[in-house]
């Protein structure tokens, strides 16, 4: 009876836009239909204009995000009290829909961003919350833990390229350490 009265209240083409960035999405590809189904119920809509923050970095942060449609930068700042150049905001990424950010938060209590999330331009979003994941372990650990596994799986490939991006980094400095020694 449930779903006749979801389909209702909640319009079909909704229903599936949601269903389809839910099956596209890396962190929730192994979920049946049933399973699906099941997290799209939990999963809320927030719509922001062009120019509105998502989150700021150093905020807490509660959950993950999946761009329905728009475009999203995602910045980094500095020192706040060494306004140069070097320390201002820097753009780290540009987001597109199907893309997803802030994961993070899922798996970290307390998590405090580590980045400024603002839309571009007109732009929806799923947001998928800590809380909703808790309630998955509680209610339904199959799925929640198929999640997890996806969300380790996300969260290990972007450690390994941070540590890349950091260690070919360090060899950049390293050599221009040397070219400066040997232009004494």
């Amino acid at each position: 009876m449930n779903s006749l009265w979801d389909n209702i209240f909640k319009p079909k083409f909704i229903s599936n836009k949601i269903t389809d960035a839910l099956k596209e999405n890396y962190i929730f590809s192994d979920l049946n239909p049933a399973q699906l189904h099941f997290v799209q119920d939990m999963l809320h809509i927030r719509q922001y204009k062009a120019g509105e923050i998502i989150f700021r970095q150093s905020e807490i942060g509660y959950g993950m995000y999946i761009i329905l449609k728009g475009h999203i930068n995602i910045y980094v700042s500095g020192d706040s009290f060494d306004q140069t150049e070097a320390n201002k905001e820097q753009l780290i990424t540009s987001l597109h829909p199907k893309d997803f950010f802030g994961e993070l938060s899922l798996v970290q209590k307390n998590n405090v961003r580590t980045a400024t999330a603002v839309a571009v331009t007109d732009t929806e979003v799923l947001a998928f919350f800590a809380s909703d994941l808790e309630e998955l372990i509680d209610r339904k650990p199959n799925i929640a833990l198929k999640l997890i596994r996806k969300l380790a799986e996300v969260l290990g490939r972007r450690l390994t390229e941070t540590t890349e991006k950091i260690s070919q980094f360090k060899k950049e400095v390293i050599e221009m350490t040397k070219d400066a020694q040997n232009t004494k």
